[in-house]
């Protein structure tokens, strides 16, 4: 709720039946109390912890103050998992480049430079199938020269012209 963001404080309804912003709710019209926790992050807003109870009136401003506290610390661990994922996914790029670079500095065979990076790539990007498709200046094509993963050997027949398709552009 934007009320919760603006206010930064907890909202909380204590007559569900009654409040005209949970009328859409469906199912959830059992309910008889809820409250909304806002999870801030460095002045962010992440999110809202949500309690809901099938009794009316359960909900009370000690308890709102409780949850704002564990809100706190879960927006933290929130953001703390958030970071250390970013991290990693940093650090797996960078070893990634570190193989791309040591296979280019050390081999003098292309194709298995392409392996190496194409390895990465499928593995990084988490896709299927890649191809290296170079530039033929005399056709004004992209012609296929090396991949892996594909299903049929089609993408080997592959000379897409310039501006056609997604490599084309």
């Amino acid at each position: 709720f934007q009320i919760i963001q603006e206010t930064r404080k907890p909202l909380i309804v204590n007559d569900l039946e009654g409040d005209p912003r949970f009328k859409n709710w469906g199912k959830f019209k059992k309910l008889g109390s809820w409250m909304g926790v806002p999870l801030f992050v460095r002045d962010t807003l992440i999110g809202n912890l949500t309690l809901d109870s099938h009794q009316p009136n359960a909900y009370s401003f000690e308890q709102a103050d409780l949850a704002l506290a564990f809100a706190s610390q879960a927006a933290q661990a929130i953001e703390n998992a958030r970071l250390y994922q970013e991290a990693t996914q940093r650090l797996e790029r960078m070893d990634s480049l570190r193989k791309i670079d040591l296979a280019i500095i050390s081999e003098v065979d292309l194709k298995t430079t392409l392996d190496i990076l194409l390895d990465q790539l499928q593995e990084r990007l988490g896709v299927n199938a890649v191809a290296v498709l170079l530039y033929e200046k005399k056709e004004q094509v992209l012609g296929f020269f090396h991949g892996r993963g594909f299903q049929s050997n089609w993408i080997s027949e592959t000379n897409l012209l310039l501006g056609q398709g997604f490599a084309g552009k």
